[in-house]
């Protein structure tokens, strides 16, 4: 199952879903995709950071964990080669 696959199941099933890659066109492309199959109220929205660098990782679950009550699932789901959807 991709990264993709999972945030739209978890948006489907009402979960606020925030994506989490280094690519934005990527990520504005997923978000785009599971509104047009779930609709505009669907809640998720991306974050930029890249993953090969723990100074940016760690500056953006900082940043998270300053702005979010509470945090339930992480889900890593890395797609190593695999640039699709």
């Amino acid at each position: 199952m991709s990264s993709y696959e999972v945030a739209r199941a978890f948006v489907q099933n009402k979960a606020r879903v925030i994506m989490i890659n280094r690519k934005e066109e990527q990520g504005n492309e997923a978000i785009a995709k599971i509104k047009s199959e779930v609709g505009e109220q669907a809640q998720i929205e991306w974050l930029p950071c890249d993953f090969g660098s723990l100074k940016e990782v760690k500056e953006v679950f900082t940043g998270i964990r300053e702005r979010e009550k509470r945090l339930d699932l992480v889900s890593n789901c890395f797609n190593l080669g695999n640039s699709q959807l």
